[in-house]
């Protein structure tokens, strides 16, 4: 199934609409308004499409909404349906990872996963690089056995990053930048 391009879309222009917390310049202007948020968040979880969106509010911190049910990450409370239950034990420390990020957008939509594990891509040519769910994210580092592994999973591009620098230093490169930059 290919969800509907709009989906695609405000994951990358809803930062440039809005902050965090909520308040628009639009919201901040207009008092007792309705909020965008209160017309696209319930159309974006109900889309077939969707397995879930972040948001951030202002009293429960991240919330993964789902169809069924809603997760509050800072505390773990579950009402109804876990939305991230599908998506693996990792799920909530990888979402809250994602929507900390200060490049991270108002809100997060992420596919759903089917029946046979595989996730819906928002654009044909995108694809699900960077989400949640599926096979895509159980990848593995193949490695010549003389390097030593990573110690315990390795979570992120930035730690990716750190283990690949930590292999060139541990092969004698990079050693005039030990100590200069921040891996």
């Amino acid at each position: 199934m290919q969800p509907a391009l709009f989906v695609f879309v405000f994951a990358y222009v809803l930062p440039r609409l809005g902050s965090h917390g909520g308040a628009s310049p639009f919201a901040a202007s207009h008092p007792g308004a309705i909020s965008f948020s209160t017309i696209l968040v319930p159309g974006l979880v109900a889309h077939p499409g969707v397995g879930f969106v972040v948001a951030h509010s202002t009293e429960d911190g991240i919330v993964v909404l789902g169809t069924e049910g809603e997760h509050r990450l800072r505390d773990g409370r579950v009402t109804g349906v876990d939305p991230l239950a599908r998506y693996g034990p990792m799920a909530p420390a990888f979402v809250t990872r994602a929507a900390e990020m200060s490049e991270a957008p108002d809100l997060y939509v992420n596919s759903l996963v089917d029946d046979l594990d595989e996730v819906a891509a928002f654009e044909g040519l995108v694809g699900c690089h960077g989400g949640l769910g599926g096979w895509q994210d159980r990848a593995m580092l193949v490695h010549p056995t003389a390097l030593r592994p990573p110690e315990g999973l390795v979570v992120g591009a930035d730690a990716m990053h750190r283990v690949l620098v930590g292999w060139l230093e541990d092969l004698g490169h990079r050693q005039e930048l030990r100590g200069k930059v921040t891996t």
